[in-house]
């Protein structure tokens, strides 16, 4: 949808002006078309009906409101846990392992880091398409498993071990709730009660006052809509859920990797070899 890929104020704008107008065109034309004969009794029936209606509608997006708003807040909290657990693995790998094995190891976890910032929040479908990280996740193991062993680095690379674990568990949620849109049903049965709580609103004689009120009664309905819409689908539309713990992860790995890298007196680039588009100078990744 095109609201969808609008600015967070322009679209809401734009979907409270288009509630409001139909409200009041809506009840305007089937207040002109059906002529109901004009009694004291059909006048409290149209009433309760039209309240009633109207209160199940709010029930409803009360609880849809309060069901993606819950879980967009959930998806920010694991991202930044995921970010805190990649920030332990870095420590782990920096303070633990021996330089030589340490340096390709903290290359390997940032070409997971900024596969996530590349691709997970630009791919149409990362569940498909993002290979990158889950090869990386690959090759950090491969490595830590091809280390001598003894007592304390067995030690280290078992909770290493661990935390990785959970860097997968928590990347699969998030890729999870990347599409996590609503049933089309429901859309359908919210705006269907819209259009229900309306017509016996359109008994009543259609007057200035009568119609800023079902404007207001529209604008309100089509706001609660939007915000469920675009909490509902945190990924694909303006209020996207950033990447920026995971951008301030890669720094931190980077200024880890230059530090070990002046240990060894290595007069070398102390860039990390695999993220350099991170730097001034672009950098193609080869996929």
């Amino acid at each position: 949808m095109v609201i969808e890929s609008l600015p967070t104020f322009v679209g809401l704008a734009t979907v409270i002006s288009i509630s409001a107008l139909v409200a009041v065109l809506f009840t305007t034309l089937i207040h002109y078309a059906v002529h109901p004969a004009r009694t004291d009794e059909n006048a409290q029936l149209c009433s309760t009906l039209s309240t009633r209606l109207g209160a199940i509608q709010a029930f409803i997006l009360a609880l849809a409101f309060n069901s993606v708003f819950s879980e967009y807040n959930e998806l920010r909290e694991s991202i930044d846990q995921e970010a805190m657990v990649i920030s332990l693995v870095l420590e782990d790998l920096g303070e633990e392992l021996p330089s030589e094995h340490a340096l390709s190891s903290i290359a390997t976890l940032a070409n997971y880091v900024y596969a996530v910032i590349e691709e997970d929040w630009v791919a149409k479908d990362p569940l498909a398409s993002n290979l990158t990280a889950d090869h990386a996740l690959y090759d950090l193991r491969r490595l830590l498993d091809a280390i001598p062993r003894n007592p304390d680095i067995v030690e280290t690379t078992t909770e290493i071990d661990s935390l990785l674990d959970e860097i997968e568990r928590l990347r699969m949620q998030r890729l999870f709730d990347y599409d996590d849109d609503l049933p089309p049903l429901f859309w359908v049965m919210v705006i269907g009660l819209f259009f229900l709580a309306l017509i016996p609103m359109s008994y009543f004689k259609q007057t200035k006052i009568s119609m800023f009120y079902l404007s207001a009664y529209g604008a309100a309905t089509g706001m609660v809509m939007y915000a469920i819409l675009i909490y509902s689908q945190p990924f694909q539309t303006s209020l996207t859920v950033g990447n920026q713990p995971f951008k301030q992860v890669l720094h931190s790995i980077e200024n880890e990797y230059k530090l070990l890298k002046n240990r060894t007196n290595d007069p070398n680039d102390l860039r990390l070899p695999e993220v350099k588009s991170m730097q001034a100078t672009p950098y193609q990744r080869e996929r």
